[in-house]
């Protein structure tokens, strides 16, 4: 897919801890609608790219989406910006019941938004049962439970770019195939929302990407297109040698 101007491009991107790299050079794009898919082992570097990309941790290179540079703009400001992060551990305040959860992101949608009736309706059509347990408390919630409402967060943002970090690990069928499901829906609504997806589910990676990435010790080292995928569906697990 050739990139657009106002989807996200990358390029040069580099980031790590302490003194070391732990991804370097990275150079990609995602356009708007897309669902780009990142696979590779464990300690490729694939959280770290996530993280470096919403400004989590120091970076080289340059990242722009949506047409605006943002290379120096903290978290809470590319959030603004319509990039939703859905982390690894799903980050939620566990004291906090769901509703409380779902309103923290209301502070990446301009002020007159951020008050309206309809705020927490995109978590709620997606996930129904978020509404009738609105009061309970986020640390009550099963794994899977927990996951969904993470998702749910990073979609009342109202966000054109979701990064997700492995969102289907540990979680049992039922849920696995409601999560797809949103995902899926996702990419056929009126404005499509882009994802950039983290997962160890071939199948589904499979099944819900345009295009596909190796990452292997911090470099990217393949592309593959939907059809590739279609064609010859255990060419991811023979790079990751699975």
């Amino acid at each position: 897919m050739t990139p657009e101007p106002h989807g996200l491009r990358v390029s040069g991107l580099g980031a790590g801890y302490g003194q070391g790299l732990a991804i370097a050079d990275i150079t990609l794009h995602c356009a708007p609608g897309e669902t780009l898919g990142l696979v590779g082992r464990n300690g490729a570097g694939k959280t770290t790219l996530l993280r470096a990309l919403v400004a989590q941790l120091p970076r080289d290179g340059h990242v722009h989406y949506a047409g605006t540079c943002l290379d120096r703009l903290a978290p809470e400001a590319i959030a603004r910006h319509g990039i939703a992060y859905v982390p690894q551990g799903r980050g939620l305040f566990v004291d906090f019941s769901i509703e409380e959860n779902l309103m923290l992101a209301a502070h990446a949608l301009p002020a007159a938004q951020a008050k309206a009736r309809d705020l927490l309706t995109p978590a709620y059509q997606a996930f129904p049962w978020l509404r009738d347990q609105r009061r309970s408390r986020a640390g009550s919630l099963s794994g899977g439970q927990q996951q969904q409402l993470a998702i749910a967060r990073a979609l009342v943002a109202r966000p054109g770019l979701i990064l997700l970090d492995e969102p289907l690990e540990g979680i049992q069928p039922s849920i696995v195939a409601r999560i797809v499901q949103v995902l899926r829906n996702l990419r056929t609504q009126t404005r499509p929302t882009a994802l950039l997806l983290v997962e160890q589910n071939l199948e589904v990676v499979r099944a819900l990407c345009d295009r596909v990435l190796l990452l292997e010790s911090g470099r990217l080292r393949q592309a593959w297109d939907a059809r590739a995928l279609r064609d010859d569906p255990g060419l991811i697990a023979r790079h990751l040698a699975l």
